[in-house]
């Protein structure tokens, strides 16, 4: 029994982790495309004036 509660623990300690690392990968790489995308944006507003 206790052998499935480590087991289940370990488990959950990865997937946790690996939530973690993705969230935090996705959070930067989407900010510096937002940023991206407004520097564009301005741009082109600047551009139609």
């Amino acid at each position: 029994m206790r052998a499935w509660q480590l087991f289940w623990a370990v488990s959950l300690a990865i997937s946790g982790v690996a939530f973690a690392g993705i969230t935090l990968v996705v959070a930067v790489r989407g900010f510096g495309d937002l940023r991206q995308m407004f520097v564009h944006l301005r741009e082109r507003r600047n551009t139609l004036e």
